[in-house]
């Protein structure tokens, strides 16, 4: 059965230090309790605390097995990083300072100068943290390893007759920028006219035959063609018709041009065309006039004799023709 996470936390970690340090003191004043016959037993008393790195060391390693069993058991459960920075540098210190330590047994028991003492000890603690450095890399490399070849093997693998799986595009689930995506039909389409129209009056006349006039029905498709170039869903032609800037072109949509020859002479209404444009019902109405025909009732022509005649005849379909509808009698 794989060992708890819980035999390997920060308590049982200390409770380690503590035994090994407490040992490795208690060997030391043995040693120096007598005295001192060969120079050689110098170093070796201080680099006792190699022992506290190796039982540190065991602790790490099987606190990396453990939590590779969890991983096993659970695929992405959170687990600690067994050989830390932390860990690595807690456990430097500590060596350091045991050494310290039996460096003033030497000095102590043993009557060794201060100035000797530490520099055995110095070159021991060196030697110590060198040793650490190497085996936390040794773990990690270690660990991290287990950890991939763990990954690996909890992909799961496609069938073998299986083929490439096309990647789908993601779409974007956001408010369609319908206004900006007008305002960036509306800068190419100045950009390509600005280069073969250099009048500002013939400029915005292309303008509005090309774009402003347009209707949202013959929007749709650019539209839908620059949405999908960012991925955003396609809209249709009536949430393009609410979006402000579709609205704010509505003036340029009003000049519908009539089949009605604009020549003609239809009125007064038209003898000063600065003032205002004709419109298609104003077209409508000057041929009525012009021609004697009745003006409709609803869905019924009627003449001022009751009957349809053949002006009204010809007005109805004339109205069809031109795709019009005629306003009924006042």
């Amino acid at each position: 059965m794989a060992a708890p996470l819980s035999q390997f936390s920060d308590v049982q970690l200390l409770a380690v230090y503590r035994c090994i340090e407490a040992e490795v003191f208690n060997e030391a004043q043995t040693e120096t309790a007598s005295p001192l016959t060969t120079v050689e037993r110098l170093p070796g008393l201080l680099r006792l605390p190699r022992r506290l790195i190796d039982e540190v060391i065991d602790f790490n390693a099987r606190h990396a097995k453990a939590c590779i069993e969890k991983l096993q058991r659970f695929p992405g459960a959170g687990v600690r990083e067994p050989w830390d920075a932390v860990s690595e540098e807690t456990l430097a210190r500590r060596v350091t300072a045991t050494v310290h330590r039996l460096a003033t047994l030497l000095v102590k028991h043993w009557g060794v100068s201060s100035n000797h003492a530490a520099f055995f000890a110095g070159t021991a603690t060196d030697e110590l943290r060198q040793r650490i450095c190497e085996e936390y890399e040794n773990g990690r490399d270690t660990h991290w390893q287990a950890i991939a070849s763990l990954r690996s093997s909890q992909t799961p693998v496609a069938p073998s007759g299986a083929g490439p799986t096309a990647k789908r595009r993601r779409r974007s689930n956001r408010k369609a920028p319908i206004d900006e995506t007008l305002g960036i039909l509306e800068k190419g389409a100045y950009a390509r006219l600005r280069r073969d129209f250099s009048d500002p009056d013939t400029l915005h006349e292309k303008m509005v035959a090309e774009i402003y006039s347009l209707s949202a029905e013959d929007l749709e498709a650019p539209v839908n063609e620059e949405l999908e170039s960012r991925g955003v869903e396609p809209v249709s032609a009536k949430t393009i018709s609410r979006s402000n800037k579709y609205k704010n072109w509505k003036q340029y949509r009003r000049y519908v041009v009539s089949p009605v020859s604009t020549a003609a002479d239809y009125g007064a209404a038209f003898t000063q065309l600065g003032e205002r444009t004709p419109t298609a019902n104003d077209f409508v109405d000057a041929e009525v006039m012009a021609n004697g025909l009745a003006k409709r009732s609803g869905r019924r022509l009627r003449s001022s004799s009751g009957r349809r005649s053949e002006h009204d005849r010809a007005a109805d379909e004339w109205a069809k023709i031109a795709g019009v509808v005629l306003p009924p009698a006042e």
